[in-house]
């Protein structure tokens, strides 16, 4: 399990604040977003066991009390999966993967709907992302900045939620899709926000998520 879950590529955080506090301020907390990331950001497939005690002890600066309280709250909120003392990686039907596909188109769509026409969107550290870090990560970047111009902070929220929850499956789209097609689609989106053209960038994004629908059908065995 150490080399699954470890953390010697993340930055150090400090300052960590005591658990069992309010939403906003547990999701602020330098543990949380350790063990959030590390779960969702590192391509673990769904299904794999997720140890308390493997995490707090690779980590050195959290006991496996706290580690577990921020597993069962990410449990909470459908980003892993917990059993009877134990928890795993999210496992997700096809159904269900259908409908974070939609969800996300639609939750673009209403973030999109309360932005002004000629609102400046923050398009120079997308273009410096190219080549440094994943297509999957890249598409997250996007949706999230897309959804933080919205100024509605619980939008933002199920925004990021969702971009983590569909990680691991955009992480495998280069093999249903191909990779060519998916860093082309992903160019186009980036241009659209670039050029501030919301009207535009809606509607590529529903084909956007029309097309993994579409092929979700019998990609789901492929990955």
């Amino acid at each position: 399990m150490g080399d699954i879950i470890s953390l010697s590529s993340f930055d150090a955080y400090t300052n960590v604040r005591p658990y069992g506090q309010s939403m906003q301020t547990r999701e602020q907390t330098a543990a949380y977003k350790t063990i959030r990331h590390t779960l969702i950001r590192t391509g673990l497939k769904p299904g794999t066991p997720i140890s308390a005690k493997a995490l707090a002890d690779d980590l050195g600066w959290i006991d496996k009390a706290e580690v577990t309280d921020h597993l069962t709250y990410l449990a909470k909120q459908g980003l892993i999966d917990a059993g009877l003392g134990s928890f795993c990686t999210k496992i997700l039907q096809r159904g269900e993967v259908y409908d974070l596909y939609r969800q996300n188109d639609v939750l673009l769509a209403a973030a999109l709907l309360t932005i002004e026409p000629g609102q400046q969107g923050d398009d120079d550290t997308l273009e410096a992302l190219e080549g440094q870090i994943g297509l999957a990560d890249r598409t997250a970047e996007l949706f999230n900045r897309i959804a933080m111009l919205s100024q509605i902070e619980d939008l933002a929220r199920r925004i990021d939620l969702l971009n983590d929850r569909l990680q691991w499956f955009r992480e495998q789209e280069p093999k249903w899709l191909g990779a060519d097609r998916i860093a082309n689609e992903l160019d186009d989106l980036q241009q659209l926000y670039a050029s501030r053209n919301w009207v535009l960038l809606q509607e590529a994004l529903s084909k956007y998520h029309d097309r993994r629908i579409d092929n979700l059908a019998g990609s789901i065995g492929k990955v």
